[in-house]
């Protein structure tokens, strides 16, 4: 599959992020996936930065088609900890699946830890807590580190795809793209470490923090409409 990098940037680069950035990039580069281009934005409010590199790349495909055909968009926050074989996987799949959609799991910080996908229930979204591990399964909205688009479903959506409206701008884009017919899918076996100084929030911290949810007690909370 050929990639494009988007790593928006929300204050100086983390070092940590920017280490495990490059060993999954190589990974993927090494098995067989083409990067063609790094499209992040510097310092740019979070729906502005998205819709930038939506629109800087699908007028990049406009001038040499060729290049882009077949081409996705690789999201990662910088803020976020990959596993070296974590693009690779997402990238793996979706081509495979022929997939427009697979996006990673990374974990909120604070008390709760809540996982940042969710199904949506007509009104609210809802904090998907017990998934099976090193499954592909169907969401309904997700935060967006660690998220894979192609061009071709981004250039299906009407533009800007990312706005505040109801929910923040990850979550409105993944109800526009569900409107459009598209299937989200996760793969919960590519987990993200999440920067939340003074530490890396990681899926032993959400277990820790829900015993009772992973007993099978209980399973969602309600999303609120800020931002993750």
């Amino acid at each position: 599959m050929k990639l494009i990098l988007a790593s928006p940037t929300y204050g100086g680069p983390d070092p940590l992020h920017q280490r495990h950035l490059r060993s999954a990039i190589m990974h993927a580069a090494r098995h067989g996936h083409t990067w063609i281009g790094d499209a992040s934005p510097d310092r740019e409010p979070f729906a502005h930065a998205r819709n930038h590199v939506v629109k800087s790349v699908l007028e990049a495909q406009d001038e040499t088609p060729e290049e882009y055909e077949g081409a996705a968009i690789l999201w990662s926050d910088s803020d976020m900890v990959w596993s070296v074989h974590g693009i690779t996987q997402l990238a793996s799949r979706a081509e495979l699946e022929k997939w427009d959609f697979m996006c990673g799991i990374y974990f909120q910080g604070g008390a709760d830890n809540y996982p940042l996908i969710a199904h949506f229930n007509g009104k609210a979204f809802q904090w998907v807590i017990k998934f099976p591990e090193k499954c592909i399964i169907p969401i309904d909205g997700c935060g967006f580190g660690c998220v894979l688009t192609t061009l071709k479903m981004l250039r299906a959506l009407d533009q800007p795809c990312f706005e505040y409206k109801d929910f923040s701008e990850d979550f409105t884009f993944c109800l526009n793209a569900k409107k459009k017919g598209y299937q989200l899918y996760c793969d919960t076996d590519v987990m993200c470490g999440h920067i939340k100084e003074p530490r890396i929030v990681t899926y032993e911290d959400f277990k820790k923090s829900h015993p009772e949810f992973l007993k099978g007690e209980a399973n969602v909370t309600i999303r609120s409409d800020s931002a993750a």
